[in-house]
Parts: structure tokens; C-alpha cells; sequence
């Protein structure tokens, strides 16, 4: 499987990180701070970010291309 994050979504992810950033700009020494979790569904995907420092999750899927 191939997931591809564009359009509203990246922008979302891109402003989930920048908030996360302002609040803790530590990063952990592989880079392994930021998780993307995708769940296909039977009509979308589903995708989500984690900060793994701070563990909070942000939906950032697009439900208007659904």
C-alpha cells in the first residue's frame, strides 16, 4: 500500500507541527517525533498525526474528498 498525504492535508499536518513546535521545539536525536497513522476504510483513509513528545493526536483528514 501507498500512502500519500496532499492539498488540506498536509497543510494540516504542517500547522499540527508548527503548533506542536511552539509549545516543545525539542527533537528527538532520529527524528522519530512525529507518527502518521493512516486507516483505510471502505470509502476514505483516515489519517492522523501523533507527537510522540508531547502524545497528542490531531485528525487531519480531509472529509470533503470523501
Amino acid at each position: 500500500m501507498i500512502f500519500k498525504i496532499e492539498g488540506k492535508e498536509l497543510r494540516a499536518a504542517n500547522e499540527f507541527i508548527a503548533k506542536q513546535m511552539k509549545i516543545d521545539s525539542s527533537l528527538p536525536t532520529a527524528g522519530e517525533r512525529w507518527t502518521y497513522i493512516f486507516t483505510p476504510t471502505g470509502i476514505g483513509t483516515v489519517i492522523k498525526i501523533k507527537d510522540e513528545n508531547l502524545k497528542c493526536i490531531e485528525d487531519i483528514t480531509d472529509w470533503e474528498m470523501w
